[in-house]
């Protein structure tokens, strides 16, 4: 498969993912309020961090070498399926000390929120695994049909029993057994198409000392980067009221969702560089990406100046007042993010992690940095202008690294170019040419 025949199918059916995803978000919001959701998006802030220490980053590793096909994709699927088993294992007896030592808990709601934790860190991790493995062959409408039916399962049943059951836990309880059923269906799925259960393998000790060594690269690299974009949730929990915290995470979480589509594409072009596929075609396709970015993000951002003070408290309720100033002043870092993905995704193909590591960790340094000067003066504004500040830090080694080696101007990323849009428009609507 080409690179812009993945990219047709990778934004086809994971953009319907989105958009099922979004609603949720929309439902859940208007459900539980911004003093709620901040509670929620907490959870699932700490629950990533666990599940990205966890799993050592091996989905990375699985995923790149399914890609160029130098370890056997039944031993990865087993390999996979071993890995979130000890992964379970680990969460359920050290995930309750995290709670004991840093959150002022009673016992039924550390119990709870264990609960809550090992579904969530076990379905997200099945997903990632068996989503990647899926994504090696080409695959991306499987997995994604699957979490998209699974959201408006969710969603139907949130507008059903909300007049019913207005009990905060419920909705919650739902929300993280969702990420469960949705990881065990594409890994039962996974194994019968691919036949997987007919033989049961394992990476030999060569091809373990492969994806270890992949993966605590991957790891270092994660770890950073997910503290870029998600340290700001502990300075804004700590700093600011839980109203303004509800605010200014469920802006990130719009944020996040726009960032979306840009991974989507990454996750087609990550395959194809592990693969060696056309690389001439692979770097095009991220600078002409760029620009369609660029512009798209502007539109976002008019958009959002006109019309945000109104939609965002109509669709999620009233309580979510100061969420467009928020998301407006993110905007630009999510436009950081969202190239950078494309590009980390380059690097990470070509097994050069390292770069991922450097940017990731100037980024972070940055953030950190101008959090504890400005910690004085802290608000949910001013944790946004310091995220998108550290995003583009990011930005900027990734691509003074990439022109190293591929020769472009800065302006070919941002000048509009009009073949750039009759190329996506002939990438969604007809099978594409080549570049």
């Amino acid at each position: 498969m080409s690179l812009n025949l993945a990219l047709q199918q990778s934004l086809k059916w994971r953009s319907f993912y989105l958009i099922t995803t979004l609603l949720l978000n929309i439902c859940i919001a208007r459900f539980l309020g911004a003093s709620k959701s901040s509670i929620l998006f907490y959870l699932s802030n700490v629950f990533a961090l666990v599940l990205l220490v966890a799993s050592i980053s091996i989905e990375s590793a699985l995923t790149y070498f399914s890609s160029n096909k130098k370890i056997n994709t039944n031993k990865l699927a087993w390999f996979g399926l071993l890995c979130v088993t000890l992964v379970a294992v680990i969460v359920f007896i050290l995930l309750p000390i995290y709670f004991v030592e840093f959150e002022k808990l009673t016992n039924t709601e550390k119990l709870l929120y264990r609960n809550w934790g090992l579904l969530y860190i076990t379905g997200v991790l099945l997903i990632n695994f068996y989503s990647g493995l899926y994504y090696a062959d080409n695959n991306f409408f499987t997995p994604n049909l699957v979490c998209a039916i699974l959201n408006i399962a969710l969603i139907v049943t949130i507008v059903a029993v909300s007049e019913i059951n207005t009990n905060s836990n419920f909705l919650i309880s739902n929300y993280f057994l969702l990420s469960f059923v949705q990881g065990i269906i594409i890994m039962f799925s996974f194994f019968i198409s691919s036949k997987a259960y007919q033989l049961v393998q394992l990476p030999n000790s060569v091809e373990r000392k492969l994806l270890f060594g992949y993966a605590s690269n991957a790891l270092l690299a994660n770890i950073i980067f997910f503290l870029v974009y998600r340290v700001d949730y502990w300075f804004v929990k700590n700093n600011c009221s839980t109203e303004d915290a509800g605010n200014y995470m469920q802006a990130a979480r719009f944020g996040q969702l726009l960032w979306l589509v840009p991974q989507i594409l990454a996750t087609a072009i990550f395959p194809k560089t592990a693969a060696n596929i056309n690389e001439g075609e692979v770097e095009k396709t991220i600078v002409r990406l760029s620009r369609i970015f660029v512009q798209c993000f502007l539109v976002f951002f008019i958009l959002i100046l006109l019309f945000g003070k109104i939609i965002f408290p109509f669709l999620l309720g009233n309580s979510f007042n100061t969420l467009y100033k928020v998301l407006l002043i993110l905007i630009p870092g999510v436009l950081a993010l969202s190239i950078l993905s494309l590009l980390s995704a380059y690097f990470a193909g070509i097994n050069k992690i390292k770069i991922n590591i450097s940017g990731a960790f100037s980024g972070l340094l940055t953030v950190l940095l101008l959090s504890i000067i400005l910690l004085h003066w802290y608000n949910i504004y001013i944790a946004a202008l310091i995220s998108s500040i550290g995003y583009f830090v990011c930005l900027a080694y990734a691509v003074r690294v990439f022109r190293l080696s591929h020769f472009f101007s800065f302006r070919s990323l941002i000048i509009p170019n009009k073949e750039d849009w009759k190329w996506l428009i002939s990438l969604i609507l007809k099978k594409p040419n080549l570049l």
